[in-house]
């Protein structure tokens, strides 16, 4: 993650349960096409996905001495447990220090799970676009030869 959508995640993570400090976040505004709850506000929204995002990165259950498992579990231990940097540290049995670094690689973990899933977000939204495009030129290219009435919309249709 750049240093900036860190910055980002990490303050939205800090503020998880503070909506109104989530809807000023330009973050929410991103991640609200990535939602499937439009009765939720831009800071619900954000919560959703940021919790959903954590638990997608929940390890299998055959990869519990793994590094991304670790990553999850401070991650997890900071953001939806509300733990301190030292409680998680000793609960891992891990130094302090580690513990932030370990928690800059799971928000780079987060930050490519929310990549990822705003990627499809945009897959899908084209693949719609492209379907009732071809839809669209097709209702058009029949009432050019004449299989439909052409109505006064036409004359508003790019010619090609």
């Amino acid at each position: 993650a750049t240093t900036a959508r860190a910055a980002e995640l990490r303050r939205a993570l800090a503020h998880l349960d503070d909506l109104p400090y989530l809807e000023r976040l330009p973050l929410a505004q991103q991640m609200r096409a990535c939602g499937d709850e439009p009765e939720l506000t831009a800071g619900q929204q954000l919560r959703r996905v940021l919790q959903l995002a954590i638990q997608q990165m929940a390890p299998a259950s055959g990869e519990a001495d793994s590094a991304d498992t670790r990553a999850y579990e401070v991650l997890y231990r900071y953001a939806v447990a509300r733990k301190s940097m030292a409680a998680i540290a000793e609960r891992l049995g891990i130094g302090e220090r580690q513990a932030y670094r370990e928690l800059s690689r799971a928000l780079d973990l987060l930050a490519g799970v929310l990549s990822e899933q705003q990627q499809q977000v945009v897959d899908a939204v084209t693949e719609a676009f492209g379907h009732a495009s071809r839809y669209l030129m097709a209702v058009r290219d029949q009432r050019v030869v004449g299989v439909l009435p052409l109505t006064r919309v036409d004359a508003a249709w790019p010619a090609h």
